[in-house]
């Protein structure tokens, strides 16, 4: 799957999402990591409680490969 910069930057401003840039690769693949394991989202075992946010992020993070997951975190420590 491939990305686009400006794509990316649409899906972020449209989930009123924090700030990105700069965050450390190791950390961002720690997140998407934690989010397609259900980890970082409370509606995974909460369903009573459910984010939107949490759960769009919990399907874009299954979806993505390991690979996939490099290239967005290096993606995302490279912005400024």
């Amino acid at each position: 799957m491939i990305v686009s910069r400006t794509a990316l930057a649409a899906v972020l401003v449209a989930v009123a999402a924090p700030a990105l840039r700069a965050q450390q690769a190791v950390y961002v693949v720690k997140q998407l990591n934690d989010y397609a394991s259900g980890a970082r989202y409370s509606g995974a075992k909460n369903p009573a409680a459910p984010s939107r946010n949490g759960a769009m992020m919990l399907t874009i993070a299954k979806r993505l490969t390991p690979e996939e997951m490099a290239a967005v975190a290096s993606y995302v420590q490279g912005l400024r």
